[in-house]
């Protein structure tokens, strides 16, 4: 019985390294793309929130919701993209923690 375990366990840590090779990729992917989003994405969102605040002041209220919208989509995709990166990070630790256990 012991031995069937043992090589049941054996097969499932082969089977666990593709997947951490996944992860980690998908990490670097994300960590560049969130770097990269957040230089290029944050005067963006500047530009929209003075816009906002413009088409506040000067009460064109429909503006201003789509304005704020508009903010709103791009903060929750930067916020998905985080997401992603630290469940990517704490699947891939609880598979690496796996390796080495008998």
């Amino acid at each position: 019985m012991t031995a069937i375990k043992y090589i049941l366990k054996m097969i499932l840590k082969l089977a666990a390294l593709p997947v951490i090779l996944i992860l980690r990729i998908a990490m670097l992917l994300t960590k560049i793309v969130g770097y990269v989003g957040s230089y290029i994405m944050s005067p963006v969102m500047l530009f929209i929130l003075g816009c906002g605040i413009y088409c506040l002041v000067k009460t064109r209220w429909t503006d201003v919701a789509i304005l704020f919208g508009m903010e709103a989509v791009i903060g929750l995709l930067m916020f998905g993209g985080l997401w992603i990166y630290c469940n990517a990070m704490d699947l891939c630790d609880s598979l690496t923690d796996f390796l080495p256990s008998w």
